[in-house]
């Protein structure tokens, strides 16, 4: 620069470099970075929860109510006497249609010419859902004959018939009395099939969050320590929300919460499915990292089977090495769903603790990973940075 004939030199400022891996979530000098985090982020998260009212009542729909309509069946009387008549009568009533699930069409023996063969062939073509051809069962036949054999040499037979006629007429009987029915179909949803759809959402809001940390560019800019951070909120809150919509659902679709619990039924329901979410979510959020999004779908395929198969039968009929089961998230969340909604045995405080043990696992896990894939990042970023300055090195020594 000239200025009276005097020439004046002015330095030129360093252009600014920033280094990588040195950022904490809050520093002003990120706030693009970080609006663009937290718009994807909670605009992801908002529109799981739009698939949660708008996808899932489909599923809970079907289960709701259900059945809401009879089936079909058939009575057929082949003995044609007293007993098959009454039999007939009792079933084919307006009351007992009424009462029970299944509208009974009383048929005629001659419509089947093999008899019960014939009769058992139409129920499985499914020409009806079910048939009835005989009401006493094989036990009840032998205790009653031989009852009646003592009877007919008693004594006391016309006493014994005045004061206790059920003796005589029907000397063996029993009861079903299911003590916890399952009573709510929709609660099929929560106990099994939505546990899947549990996992799912969590994948989600995994995939997410990370998709935010790459488009905003905080992946390569946050200190080990925010980036922890930053993925426990994002799945501790994220978790948070989701989980009450999902409960919510359950709520709309009139799952009572209010058999063990009282009112405070769908708190626990709720806090339940938070801690499900992250037991089996961190998992995912912790082998993210190592697996990449490469390879992570096929541990949750994994992940899946793993649990599910430990949720269709008891536990206790299965093969020995199902066992690992009563340490599965899914197990643990479908028992305490079971005493909430039903009543049976209290083993909440278990459930929860088995899967606090994961969240903690996860917890320990995921720092562990990060730190060790962070490592790698700044060796890379080192080599890559040596290696550029080589280069200019090179294209100076030319000039």
């Amino acid at each position: 620069m000239s200025f009276h004939g005097t020439s004046v030199e002015l330095p030129i400022p360093p252009a600014k470099s920033e280094r990588p891996f040195s950022k904490s979530f809050f520093d002003a000098d990120i706030a693009v970075e970080r609006a663009t985090y937290l718009k994807i982020l909670f605009g992801g998260t908002f529109s799981i929860i739009i698939v949660i009212f708008a996808v899932f009542p489909i599923f809970w729909g079907a289960l709701w109510k259900t059945p809401i309509r009879n089936l079909d069946g058939w009575v057929v009387d082949f003995d044609g006497g007293l007993i098959g008549q009454t039999v007939t009568q009792a079933l084919t009533s307006a009351q007992a249609s009424h009462l029970g699930k299944v509208t009974w069409t009383a048929v005629s023996a001659t419509q089947f010419a093999g008899g019960l063969i014939d009769l058992a062939g139409d129920v499985k073509e499914q020409r009806t859902w079910v048939a009835i051809a005989s009401i006493l069962d094989g036990i009840t036949k032998t205790f009653a004959r031989q009852a009646m054999a003592q009877l007919v040499s008693s004594p006391n037979l016309i006493a014994i018939s005045r004061e206790s006629p059920q003796t005589v007429l029907a000397p063996l009987g029993y009861t079903f009395d299911n003590l916890a029915p399952f009573d709510k179909p929709v609660a099929t949803a929560v106990t099994f099939v939505g546990l899947i759809y549990q996992l799912i959402l969590s994948f989600f809001i995994v995939m997410i969050s990370t998709a935010a940390r790459e488009e905003s560019g905080l992946g390569r800019t946050l200190t080990l320590r925010s980036i922890i951070l930053t993925r426990f909120a994002s799945s501790f809150g994220g978790y948070f929300f989701v989980s009450l919509f999902y409960a919510l659902l359950s709520l709309a679709f009139q799952l009572d919460f209010t058999r063990k619990f009282g009112h405070g039924g769908f708190v626990v329901f709720w806090m339940l499915n938070w801690a499900g979410m992250l037991s089996v979510g961190l998992a995912l959020e912790s082998l993210l990292t190592l697996l990449t999004v490469r390879f992570i779908p096929y541990f949750m395929i994994l992940w899946i089977i793993i649990n599910v198969s430990v949720c269709v039968f008891p536990i206790e009929v299965m093969p020995i090495f199902f066992r690992y089961g009563y340490a599965m998230p899914f197990f643990n969340v479908s028992q305490a769903v079971r005493t909430i909604v039903f009543g049976t045995r209290n083993r909440v405080g278990e459930n929860f603790g088995i899967l606090i043990a994961w969240i903690i696992i996860s917890c320990i896990s995921l720092p562990l990973i990060q730190w060790f894939v962070r490592r790698r990042e700044i060796a890379a970023a080192s080599a890559l940075s040596s290696a550029g300055k080589d280069e200019k090195e090179k294209d100076e020594e030319k000039r």
